[in-house]
């Protein structure tokens, strides 16, 4: 569904241009920028669950519930926008308008929240055809599309697939990672101890070193068994390992891969190539995905370029250029406090024809529809899929009765 948001958080005095960063100018030496899609993770959120032993997992020390993006998240969006705003100035309309952008998000309140913050930092609410009272201290009138999570195989990529999950758990019986669980049972075994979870593979650690990583950040006080886990300790690089380690493993193999990241990956090659014949409708300029830590190594995995879990607000940009009349694409990283790095394509390099994305990443992107790929039987399959679009709608209702209400 379509979600239209107006929910309350004071903007915070960096409300400047951002500086430090080249300006990507519509045409450059690098050729004629002719559309821009992105992908970030939303902003600092509290931690999803609480360890046995924790001693802040009484909802009193936290502002939100679990899960919940916090202000300093909404923050860090707001100055991404900032960003975005600052490096396609020459690109990017100053005002808001659906046939210039298409923002697209999982359908958790965190990514829709971080979306709405973002855009705001992109364009002044004013701009907004939707704007309709300076009254409020939040305002955001932008729009932010959301698809039920039980069929969102692009962001949430969680949808159910009995042939991945059979591909999976054959996966998980490898001898490689078998090996792995042993060659870290010291950390499992310190960990149980001290969390009182039961830490017996690499997927367990994953809540506790999350857990602990916001905790750290919010100032909160950690126990003294976490300095031996925590940067600087000697169990440190282990557990960031087995954190890494855990987020690839979904996307390990090409089936893997194709289930989990390729359909993004086909998603963004499509409308790249869309635009390229002219064929985008609206024609737009920017589309933008709210996403998760997930989303993005899953989708840099199957491209073969990922180095790090990313933090909170990363973003992955992806730029199409007209280089001699052919349109070559350009990836970009970008951590909340730095500019953009490009990455490197494997076997193309930093700018690579579009048409060659097709041929490097044919195993990985899926030619038939995702209940096809899971292999579900033809009588079993559902049309949620196929009519999740006549599902999306806009919840501008609320606007409307305001609206009505101040006459």
């Amino acid at each position: 569904m379509i979600l239209f948001f107006i929910f309350g958080f004071i903007l915070y005095s960096t409300a400047n241009t951002v500086s430090g960063q080249p300006n990507r100018n519509s045409s450059d030496e690098r050729g004629e920028l002719l559309f821009v899609q992105l992908l970030f993770r939303h902003g600092d959120r509290t931690p999803l669950s609480f360890y046995k032993n924790d001693p802040w997992k009484d909802q009193k020390n936290w502002d939100h519930e679990p899960g919940q993006l916090t202000n300093l998240g909404k923050q860090q969006e707001f100055e991404l926008g900032l960003y975005i705003r600052d490096r396609y100035a020459d690109f990017l309309d100053p005002t808001y308008s659906e046939n210039d952008i298409y923002v697209q998000s999982s359908n958790i309140t965190r990514t829709i929240l971080s979306a709405q913050a973002f855009l705001t930092g992109v364009y002044k609410p004013e701009t907004s055809p939707d704007f309709w009272t300076s009254n409020l201290p939040w305002n955001p009138p932008f729009t932010v599309h959301t698809t039920p999570r039980k069929v969102d195989n692009l962001i949430h990529a969680n949808t159910k697939c009995a042939a991945f999950s059979k591909h999976f758990d054959a996966f998980l019986q490898l001898d490689e990672i078998k090996e792995f669980d042993r060659k870290h049972k010291e950390l499992y075994d310190y960990l149980s101890l001290h969390s009182g979870d039961n830490v017996e593979k690499m997927s367990d650690t994953v809540p506790i070193r999350d857990t602990l990583w916001i905790e750290s950040i919010h100032n909160k006080s950690l126990p003294d068994w976490t300095k031996r886990v925590l940067r600087g300790g000697d169990l440190y690089d282990n557990l960031e390992e087995t954190f890494l380690k855990t987020f690839r493993l979904d996307t390990s193999t090409q089936f893997m891969a194709k289930i989990k990241g390729g359909f993004l990956l086909k998603d963004i090659l499509d409308r790249f190539t869309n635009k390229s014949k002219s064929l985008l409708e609206p024609d737009r300029k920017l589309w933008v995905y709210s996403g998760h830590d997930s989303t993005i190594i899953r989708l840099l995995n199957s491209l073969g370029i990922l180095e790090t879990v990313p933090n909170v607000s990363t973003c992955v940009l992806f730029e199409m250029r007209n280089i001699n009349n052919v349109p070559h694409i350009e990836i970009f990283w970008k951590d909340a406090s730095a500019a953009a790095v490009p990455l490197r394509i494997p076997n193309c390099g930093l700018s690579c024809p579009l048409a060659d994305f097709y041929v490097l990443y044919k195993n990985v992107l899926p030619t038939k529809s995702f209940e096809e790929e899971c292999m579900v039987p033809e009588n079993e399959r559902s049309n949620a899929g196929k009519n999740a679009s006549k599902f999306i709608l806009q919840i501008i209702a609320l606007s409307v009765l305001l609206k009505q209400f101040m006459y």
